[in-house]
C-alpha cells in the first residue's frame, strides 16, 4: 500500500498499535504502576500467550486491512471489567472509538480478483486449487483465508497469480499454537468477496469449521479427480514411511477418497485419521498435473508390476527373515534390488500372494520356545539371540506381552520368567 493510501485510511481508522498502547497507558494509571504488553495479555485479556498483544500489533503493522473483530473487542471488555471493575469506564472510550471506526470506508484489497474463477471447476488448475483450498483455507461468511507453511509460499505466489489478487496482501506473521505451546510461522492472505465465496460453497465447499465435516467433491472426468486429489495432498499431505498419506480429521472424505479411486481394502482410514493412498496412484497424480508443489513432487519406483521378486523369492525371504516388520523389508529390497518400494507395496504382495507373515511378538514366542528346548536361559535368549537391553528394567514386561494369550501361562505362581521356566525349559 502507497503512502497516500496509508494517509486517506489513517484519517479515519483507529490504528491498533496506538489502540493498545492507549489500554496500556490508561490501565496504569488506574493502577498507579507501568504495566508490560505481556501483563496486558496475560492478566486483562486473560489469553495463554505472553506475545498475544505484540504478535497483533505485528500482524496489524504487516497487513493494513487487518482488523479487531467485534467479538474480540467484547471479549477484551469482559476481560477488563472483571479486573478492573467500575474503573473499567475509564478505558471504555477506546473501545468505542475504535469499534466506531470499524465503520471506515476502506479501499478494496484485491481490484483484479477474478471472483467467477470457482464458477465452473472445468479444468485441472482450478480443481487443483479447490482441492489445495480444502486443505489449507477456511470461509467465513464471504472471508475466505489462506494459511499455509512458509516453506509453500511458491503455491501462494502461483495462486495469487491465478486469481489476479494483489500480492501486497500476502503478509508473513508469527502465531501462537496453544496446542505444543510455541510459536510458528506462515503466510497468509485474505480475500473477502461474495461471489468467490458462493461459487466455492456451490462446488461444495463447507463455510465455518469445516475439517470433520469436508467430502470429496463430485467432478465431471477422472482428470479433475486426480488434479483435485493433489491439491489436497500439497496442503495435507505427505510421504511419510516411505508411502504418499493423506491426513484427515474427516473420515467421510477419506472414505470418498478410497471409494473414488478404487483404493485396495487394505489402504483404509486409520483411527487417527491417515490413509495412504499408494505409490502407484501418486505417479498418475503427478503425471496428470505438472504445476504441482515441487518439494512434494516425489516418483515412487518400484510400485506395483515392478516389485523385484518372484513369489517364490518372497516366500523364501519371509521364511529367512519372520520378525521383519514391513518398513525392514523394504530396505532388504532396496539393499537387494537397487530399488526402493513402499510399504505399502510389501502389504499389497502378502495380501495378493497370501503370505503369512507372523508378528514379531509370535516370532519372538516361537523362538523362546526353540531354544528353551535347547536349554537356554532366559536370560541368554533375551540378551544374545535377541539382542535387546536392559534385562534388568524390561525383561518382564517384555516375557509377559510375548506370552500374554498362552493359556499355559496363565495360571500358576511365581512371576513370569518362572512360569515359563516351568512349564517350557529348565531352571536357569
Amino acid at each position: 500500500m502507497d503512502k497516500t493510501n496509508s494517509l486517506e485510511q489513517s484519517q479515519f481508522l483507529y490504528p491498533i498499535p496506538e489502540f493498545f498502547r492507549d489500554l496500556k497507558r490508561e490501565t496504569s494509571r488506574i493502577l498507579r504502576h507501568k504495566i508490560s504488553y505481556r501483563i496486558l495479555s496475560e492478566k486483562f485479556l486473560m489469553k495463554k500467550s505472553k506475545w498475544y498483544v505484540n504478535d497483533l500489533i505485528l500482524r496489524s503493522k504487516g497487513d493494513p486491512d487487518y482488523i479487531l473483530l467485534t467479538r474480540m473487542l467484547n471479549s477484551y471488555e469482559k476481560s477488563f471489567k472483571s479486573n478492573l471493575g467500575n474503573n473499567f469506564k475509564k478505558i471504555e472510550k477506546f473501545f468505542h472509538k475504535y469499534k466506531t471506526s470499524l465503520n471506515s470506508p476502506k479501499k478494496e484489497s484485491h481490484p483484479f480478483l477474478l471472483n467467477n474463477y470457482f464458477e465452473n471447476i472445468n479444468t485441472k488448475e482450478k480443481a487443483y486449487w479447490f482441492g489445495w483450498l480444502l486443505a489449507e483455507s477456511n470461509l467465513k461468511r464471504f472471508r475466505l483465508r489462506i494459511e499455509t507453511n512458509p516453506k509453500d509460499g511458491i503455491l501462494i505466489k502461483r495462486f495469487v497469480n491465478d486469481l489476479r489478487l494483489n500480492p501486497s496482501k500476502v503478509f508473513f506473521q508469527r502465531k501462537y499454537s496453544i496446542q505444543t505451546g510455541k510459536h510458528y510461522m506462515s503466510f497468509h492472505i485474505e480475500i473477502s468477496n461474495s461471489k468467490l465465496s458462493t461459487y466455492l460453497k456451490d462446488n461444495g465447499f463447507i463455510e465455518g469449521r469445516k475439517s470433520e465435516k469436508i467430502r470429496f467433491p463430485n467432478f465431471s472426468n477422472k482428470e479433475l479427480d486426480m488434479a483435485c486429489l493433489l491439491g489436497f495432498f500439497d496442503g495435507d499431505g505427505s510421504h511419510s514411511q516411505g508411502t504418499p498419506s493423506l491426513k484427515s480429521r474427516s473420515r467421510d472424505f477419506l472414505n470418498d477418497v478410497h471409494k473414488k479411486f478404487l483404493l485396495p481394502s487394505y489402504f483404509n482410514p486409520t483411527s487417527d485419521g491417515e490413509m495412504t493412498i499408494g505409490g502407484e496412484l501418486f505417479n498418475q497424480l503427478l503425471d496428470n498435473y505438472k504445476r504441482s508443489l515441487p518439494r512434494k513432487r516425489i516418483k515412487y519406483k518400484g510400485q506395483k508390476g515392478r516389485f523385484m521378486w518372484s513369489k517364490e523369492e518372497f516366500q523364501l525371504i519371509i521364511s529367512e527373515h519372520p520378525s521383519f516388520t514391513d518398513q525392514e523389508l523394504t530396505d532388504l529390497h532396496f539393499k537387494f534390488t537397487g530399488i526402493k518400494v513402499a510399504d505399502s507395496t510389501i502389504n499389497e504382495k502378502l495380501h495378493k500372494w497370501n503370505i503369512n507373515k507372523i508378528s514379531k511378538d509370535e516370532y519372538y514366542r516361537l523362538k523362546t520356545l526353540e531354544l528353551c528346548k535347547k536349554s537356554w536361559s532366559l536370560k541368554r535368549i533375551y540378551l544374545e539371540a535377541f539382542n535387546l537391553k536392559r534385562w534388568s528394567e524390561h525383561s518382564a514386561k517384555f516375557f509377559r506381552r510375548i506370552y500374554k494369550d498362552d493359556p499355559l501361562l496363565r495360571i500358576g505362581e511365581g512371576s513370569i520368567k518362572d512360569r515359563i521356566k516351568a512349564v517350557y525349559g529348565k531352571k536357569t
